[in-house]
């Protein structure tokens, strides 16, 4: 598993640089909206920005880390890798496990600057005293629920159907996707209360089977394929 793990991040390391620079970026552009308060408009529109702002970066750090993902199965693609592996006598289950912790390890980071940016916003920002107390647990729970469709749903299909007509079909499941997302996760500026975090719960949880169901489908498939 360690070799494997190791293999995935030697290859999509120039990837996993370029997204770091761009996880800052968003960071930065974050924080000015988190530390702005503009006086000339009322505390709801602040808000609704503050939290706007919020969810549009959560998006950036949901999307980004599954091209790694794609990255990696193109690359065993183009160079057999699977087929020269899997004569060494791993395991085809170790395979998928190896790229299934792999993607889980490249949230890490973006959603260590997300839960940063609520703690910021919690503490010492302008926003402090009126920022709901159940907003920061429903953006982390609809990023979650978020980060495990999005990886089920890709490991899925390139297992099914190889890098390049995965990325056909995931252009139109992005746009499903993201219709989704966009719905439930900017719900939050409307449901900022106990209503919206349960409602976030639900519909997490509901993600989370739809994941489990996607990754056992991908075990499934992988025993099966043709290398």
């Amino acid at each position: 598993m360690k070799g494997l793990l190791l293999k995935e991040y030697y290859y999509t390391k120039g990837i996993m640089i370029l997204f770091i620079v761009i996880f800052l970026f968003m960071f930065v552009i974050n924080l000015s909206e988190v530390f702005l308060f503009d006086s000339s408009i009322t505390n709801e529109e602040n808000y609704f920005n503050l939290v706007l702002s919020i969810v549009t970066t959560s998006f950036v750090y949901t999307f980004c880390p599954s091209s790694l993902l794609g990255s990696s199965f193109a690359y065993d693609e183009r160079s057999n890798f699977n087929k020269f592996i899997l004569t060494s006598g791993v395991k085809r289950d170790t395979i998928v496990t190896s790229k299934l912790v792999y993607s889980a390890i490249s949230y890490v980071f973006p959603l260590i600057l997300f839960i940063l940016t609520l703690i910021l916003t919690y503490t010492v920002s302008p926003y402090k005293n009126i920022v709901s107390p159940y907003l920061a647990p429903t953006l982390i729970i609809q990023m979650i629920g978020g980060i495990f469709v999005y990886i089920s749903m890709n490991l899925f299909f390139l297992i099914s159907f190889g890098q390049v007509k995965q990325n056909i079909i995931m252009s139109f499941v992005n746009i499903f996707v993201a219709a989704i997302l966009v719905l439930y996760m900017f719900s939050t500026m409307f449901l900022t209360g106990f209503q919206g975090l349960l409602i976030s719960i639900i519909v997490t949880l509901i993600l989370t089977l739809i994941s489990i169901i996607f990754i056992l489908f991908s075990y499934k498939k992988f025993k099966k394929k043709e290398f």
